[in-house]
């Protein structure tokens, strides 16, 4: 199995995905996000790009009454919306049987690179080894595309793609698994730091700007492991829970 991991979603073309499996990565928040409304009953996720599509789109799915408007600029709430890109603002009270439309800075986009994949995931540290198990029932060639922050490097995302690297080799002893050069760069920066994940991500903008709002317990949640085991698949530019 071949792993390649782009750093940002400006990095990656519809031919470097083409025909691949594919993990989309914005640890903190858009994909945290996502797998916590989906575990707490959330029916389906479609991520758009604009403020406006969200807004248009909720009358086509349900109105006020089965839709959510969620998503975030600058990491504050979008005016208007229901909610932010907080995951611990997702519980079922909010959330269960309903539609969740989802626009953010880094992650949907993302999300949106990845439509010439043979299947595309939704990972994060939660729900690593969820994914890791996934990609290894189809053995398929592997990109885990990294959200980054404003189309750059994002730390704690490299963490996350070299955590997947971790377990899928944990996972699969016998299957070997090649690495480009920036994916034995996410294992190795994983491998130096699972013991303190939280120093690891401190010096990284994602963390500055959350840091900065006050939302530090929003970091604690996403950088734990395996917390949230959902499989979340993009099927037809929505997303919803696969069973594993």
């Amino acid at each position: 199995m071949k792993i390649e991991v782009f750093a940002s979603q400006t990095h990656v073309t519809e031919k470097d995905i083409r025909g691949k499996d594919c993990v989309v990565i914005d640890t903190l928040r858009a994909t945290s996000t996502i797998i916590t409304a989906l575990a707490n009953g959330c029916a389906q996720v479609i991520p758009v790009e604009e403020v406006g599509q969200a807004t248009r789109l909720r009358a086509s799915v349900g109105g006020d009454t089965m839709a959510v408007l969620g998503g975030e600029r600058g990491g504050q709430k979008i005016p208007g919306f229901d909610l932010g890109n907080s995951p611990l603002e997702y519980g079922p009270e909010h959330i269960y049987g309903k539609t969740l439309i989802l626009t953010t800075t880094n992650g949907t986009l993302a999300i949106g690179k990845a439509e010439t994949a043979s299947r595309t995931y939704i990972g994060a540290m939660i729900n690593a080894t969820s994914i890791a198990l996934a990609l290894l029932k189809t053995e398929t060639d592997v990109v885990i595309l990294c959200a980054g922050m404003e189309g750059k490097f994002a730390v704690e995302d490299a963490l996350t793609a070299g955590y997947i690297i971790h377990c899928l080799r944990e996972q699969s002893p016998g299957i070997p698994i090649e690495t480009g050069d920036l994916g034995y760069v996410c294992e190795v920066l994983y491998e130096t730091s699972q013991d303190d994940l939280l120093t690891a991500v401190q010096n990284g903008r994602g963390f500055e700007q959350l840091h900065a709002l006050g939302m530090e317990q929003d970091v604690a949640y996403c950088m734990q492991r395996d917390t949230v085991p959902a499989l979340p698949l993009v099927q037809d530019n929505r997303i919803i829970l696969v069973r594993q």
